[in-house]
């Protein structure tokens, strides 16, 4: 601005002596009042640019701002839906406990009261068993059921072993010779 002011100055006092001297200050002063035109004009344009430059800067701000805002409202809405959806499953699990608890209860009293039941049948087939030691095995099979396992023979004594697997227990049974019955010697 200040230049702006001096070059006005300038000028005006060269239009001033351009008056008082002859042609050749004339031609001298018109050539100064071209020059002094001229950097006039060359700093308006400059001005210009500047002006044009602080708009451009001014309108890329403006852009970064909305942007940065834009972004903003999209990490809030983000961490909205975010949250939401922390809360949606915390009320499902929640239920989901209160669902198998529920479930687990009624499993666990029934559990509880059916092998009480079994228990009590395997015992009672564990005690009819025990008083068939001794005896034929397949007549123990003939009482209360089953079918003889044949393994190998874990001693020389006998000629063959064999089990019988019960709910809750298991019968062991041996034979003497290859042509003998089987016979019960043990329960456990």
């Amino acid at each position: 601005m200040k230049k702006l002011k001096y070059v006005v100055c300038a000028m005006a006092i060269c239009a001033a002596l351009g008056g008082c001297g002859d042609k050749k200050d004339e031609e001298k002063t018109a050539t100064k009042s071209d020059a002094v035109t001229e950097n006039v004009a060359e700093e308006k344009e400059t001005t210009e640019e500047k002006k044009t430059t602080e708009e451009k800067k001014t309108t890329e701000e403006k852009k970064t701002t909305e942007e940065k805002k834009t972004t903003e409202e999209k990490k809030t809405t983000e961490e909205k839906k975010t949250t939401e959806e922390k809360k949606t499953t915390e009320e499902k699990t929640t239920e989901e406990k209160k669902t198998t608890e529920a479930t687990t209860e009624t499993t666990t009293q029934a559990v509880t009261e059916a092998p009480t039941e079994a228990t009590t049948q395997a015992q009672d087939l564990k005690a009819v068993a025990q008083g068939y030691i001794g005896s034929d095995a397949n007549a123990l099979i003939g009482a209360i059921g089953g079918n003889l396992v044949e393994v190998q023979a874990c001693t020389e004594e006998s000629a063959g072993y064999a089990l019988i697997y019960y709910d809750g227990f298991t019968v062991q049974c041996e034979k003497a010779t290859p042509d003998s019955p089987w016979i019960v010697v043990a329960v456990f």
